[in-house]
């Protein structure tokens, strides 16, 4: 994924309100899902994101394949 496109995504997720999770899924296959909006960085091509645990993953936006929004669930 282009750093821009990269960039532009995750601000689009920081949008919601409230925030919803979503997925970052690298060209490895590996994903990852974000909890908060502050669990992941962006800067200059390259994010770091951190676990809920405190392990940090660090990664270029060009090892991204897709960032895919969560499904919300129906409101009661």
């Amino acid at each position: 994924m282009r750093p821009d496109t990269f960039e532009f995504a995750l601000y689009l997720c920081r949008l919601h309100r409230p925030f919803r999770p979503y997925t970052v899924e690298l060209m490895t296959g590996d994903r990852f899902v974000v909890r908060h909006p502050e669990a992941l960085r962006f800067r200059r091509k390259f994010a770091i994101f951190v676990e809920p645990d405190g392990l940090r993953r660090f990664f270029d936006a060009e090892s991204v394949c897709q960032v895919i929004e969560a499904e919300v669930p129906p409101q009661r």
